[in-house]
This record gives structure tokens, sequence and C-alpha cells, in this order.
């Protein structure tokens, strides 16, 4: 009798308990992503925090992607359009 019922769908009843703990563990995980997004090194691919447009453009001229020409010219417009946000807010 016991055989019958273990070929006819017993094996789910012992694969209940292991799809809970799972399902339960899964949920963990996301809740503790979703209340903590920002932990964790940052690695270039998480994106911690948001840089910002001077941050960017020191690193394009230090990795030479633009020279100091440009550098100087970006930079300057960058500081009109802050003094502008400024002034006009």
């Amino acid at each position: 009798m016991m055989d019958g019922m273990m070929g006819g769908g017993g094996w789910l009843w012992m694969l209940l308990p292991l799809l809970f703990w799972g399902g339960l563990l899964a949920f963990a995980a996301w809740a503790l992503i979703r209340i903590f997004p920002n932990r964790g090194g940052d690695n270039g691919v998480s994106g911690v925090r948001e840089e910002n447009a001077e941050e960017i453009l020191r690193k394009r001229f230090a990795r030479g992607e633009i020279d100091a020409e440009e550098y100087e010219r970006t930079l300057e417009v960058l500081d009109g359009e802050r003094s502008a946000t400024k002034g006009g807010v």
C-alpha cells in the first residue's frame, strides 16, 4: 500500500518543504535587496552613486578621450550652466 502511494505522487509531498524553504529564502533575499539597494562596493557596474558632469569630464580627460583644450572649454560651459541655474532660481 505504501509503495503505491509513493508512485502516485508521494514524491510531491517530499518536495514541498524544499520548495517552501527555497521560496522563503528567495523572498528574504529579494526583500533585503529592496530595503538596502545601495549596499556593497562600487565596482563601476552597480551605480552606487551618480556621478556629476565634472567627475565624468575629469575621468574622460584622465583616460585621454579628450584633450586639454576640450576639457577647459567643456568645464567653462558646465560652470556657466551651474551659475545660470543658481542665479535663475
